[in-house]
């Protein structure tokens, strides 16, 4: 079996939301409209059933 690790950085402002990986200077998403708007609350992981994943120095930190 194939392992790949990737690295995710995810910026929340507002109702938009700009996704890095692999440390890019740009963003790989850009989205200005998230569907629940500005909000608050806790954060979720979400994978398919068929995936085994494994997380490692994850952190959720309050932005600026």
């Amino acid at each position: 079996m194939r392992r790949l690790m990737s690295l995710l950085l995810a910026g929340l402002c507002g109702a938009a939301a700009r996704l890095y990986v692999h440390g890019s200077d740009q963003p790989a998403l850009l989205v200005s409209d998230l569907k629940h708007g500005e909000s608050s609350g806790q954060v979720g992981l979400w994978l398919h059933s068929s995936t085994l994943a494994h997380f490692r120095n994850l952190r959720i930190m309050p932005g600026e």
